[in-house]
């Protein structure tokens, strides 16, 4: 048996999250269509919550709504040929919680291996807080190892002073068991759970009136780029030709520290993946809209690119290997 890769959207939405409820609360009435799209739920059947409750497992989940976003994060997965599986969490932002409640019992996701932030605002970081449900009493497990660079690192400790320093806890003192582990970029690629992991910049707007990095990452299988409005030239050349590409795709216009649906079209013909997937939209774009655009794309046609949006909850498989370094059968997306 090989090990196999995987890729999970955890979230697709921006910072907001879709819907808005400043649009669901407009008088007389919404008038955002994609927003009250993503109202729309759909129940389990009575038949699925008595068989699940037969089995002692979890309910069948109502159908993904793919207009319904939270905070963009995702998780790389692997499993290996003894069954064992560790789970990379990519951020763990504002929605995080609401966001593991719905997809992780989908898609048979108990512990969470490693987390790696991407960096420091509030949608990338404000949900670490939450990850102490993982470590109570070691119910889970006993820690999370968290990546990330320096700069996220100082946000994170002046945000949650108590999960950097235990000593500073107040209250019941029940708080998350996290193991921060800050690299620098510069020294190159990252072992995380036995696979190589390289960080790489992008710039997501400005920081007074200097460029705001962010970070993106390449996997064995796939590049992530989640907030960026400008791709260097050296983040170009680590990430181009892979197998899939996740890319930030906000809204239709451009933005001053995200990409737009047209940028990130142009940028993925120039770097010629295989498979590419849009993340990180915000609610000027309906899924089922963009699914018929990419499809029907004629640049992504002539570069041999499948396009698609993404949606939370959306599992991706990469690649079956032979070992993690990532030789072997890809599988055809």
């Amino acid at each position: 048996m090989s090990t196999r890769h995987d890729f999970i959207f955890i979230g697709t939405g921006t910072s907001s999250g879709v819907p808005a409820v400043t649009c669901l609360t407009k008088q007389p009435e919404p008038t955002c269509k994609v927003c009250v799209a993503a109202t729309a739920w759909t129940p389990p059947s009575t038949k699925d919550i008595e068989a699940s409750l037969a089995h002692k497992s979890v309910a069948t989940p109502p159908s993904f709504n793919k207009n319904r976003r939270n905070n963009t994060c995702a998780i790389y997965r692997i499993t290996h040929p003894d069954g064992s599986v560790k789970n990379i969490l990519i951020d763990c932002g504002k929605t995080f919680y609401d966001s593991a409640f719905r997809m992780f019992p989908h898609h048979d996701i108990r512990t969470i291996d490693a987390v790696i932030l991407t960096h420091g605002h509030a949608d990338a970081v404000m949900g670490l807080d939450d990850l102490r449900m993982w470590t109570l009493d070691a119910r889970v497990q006993s820690s999370i190892p968290i990546y990330c660079d320096a700069s996220t690192f100082a946000v994170v400790k002046g945000a949650f002073p108590y999960l950097v320093d235990t000593k500073k806890a107040t209250g019941g003192g029940q708080i998350a068991a996290l193991e921060f582990r800050v690299f620098d970029v510069a020294e190159g690629s990252l072992t995380v759970e036995g696979i190589d992991i390289i960080p790489f910049h992008v710039v997501h707007g400005t920081s007074n009136g200097e460029p705001y990095h962010s970070l993106g990452f390449r996997f064995p299988h796939l590049s992530y780029i989640s907030d960026a409005n400008i791709v260097p030239a050296t983040a170009k050349e680590i990430i181009k030709n892979s197998d899939v590409l996740v890319l930030d795709a906000l809204r239709e216009t451009t933005h001053p520290s995200h990409l737009s649906f047209s940028e990130s079209i142009a940028l993925a013909v120039e770097l010629t993946p295989k498979r590419l997937f849009f993340t990180d939209f915000c609610h000027d774009l309906m899924h089922e809209d963009m699914v018929v655009r990419m499809e029907a794309d004629k640049d992504l046609e002539a570069a041999g690119i499948r396009g698609a949006p993404a949606y939370d909850g959306l599992l991706v498989p990469l690649c079956d290997s032979h070992h993690s370094g990532g030789t072997g059968t890809c599988s055809r997306l």
